[in-house]
């Protein structure tokens, strides 16, 4: 089996404050309504949002939910069934203490005025328009997502 292939889990291991903004990244995840994501939303943490996704399709859900303040991780399915919740307990006490969702303060000091930039707004802040600059305290890999894009839509964005 290659990468692309599928057998990939995404593991919701913490979720941010916007009910909102998380189910719809479910519900773009897994391609379903927002019944099915809120059935999958209710177990308790750390669960299993997704299987058998390509590495690809695992990745930019990690995006998605990472977007919106949560701790995401995908892992191959076999090693997610063979571990059970013990490993995925296991797996977010590593992870969370990870650089990688450490916090850090970012900063938006302009984004052009289109569609990419309110829907650039949309994806990292849960809103359309904002009063510049703006400031928030993030995760590490939402940070560098937030500048990644912010590049490609025109945004002046930096670390603070």
């Amino acid at each position: 089996m290659t990468e692309d292939e599928g057998g990939f889990s995404l593991i919701l291991l913490e979720v941010g404050e916007s009910v909102q903004r998380i189910v719809r990244a479910t519900v773009r995840v897994r391609r379903g309504d927002v019944d099915d994501a809120l059935a999958i939303l209710r177990a308790p943490l750390p669960l299993r949002v997704a299987t058998g996704l390509s590495a690809s399709d695992a990745q930019d859900g990690q995006y998605e939910f990472v977007s919106c303040d949560c701790i995401a991780v995908f892992v191959r399915d076999a090693i997610v069934d063979e571990g059970g919740s013990t490993y995925l307990r296991q797996l977010f006490d590593t992870v969370s203490r990870s650089p990688e969702f450490g916090r850090v303060t970012i900063e938006i000091r302009s984004l052009p005025d289109s569609s990419e930039g309110r829907r650039y707004l949309d994806q990292f802040t849960g809103s359309e328009t904002q009063h510049f600059p703006y400031r928030a305290e993030v995760r590490e890999k939402k940070a560098r997502l937030m500048e990644l894009f912010g590049d490609k839509v025109g945004a002046q964005v930096r670390r603070l």
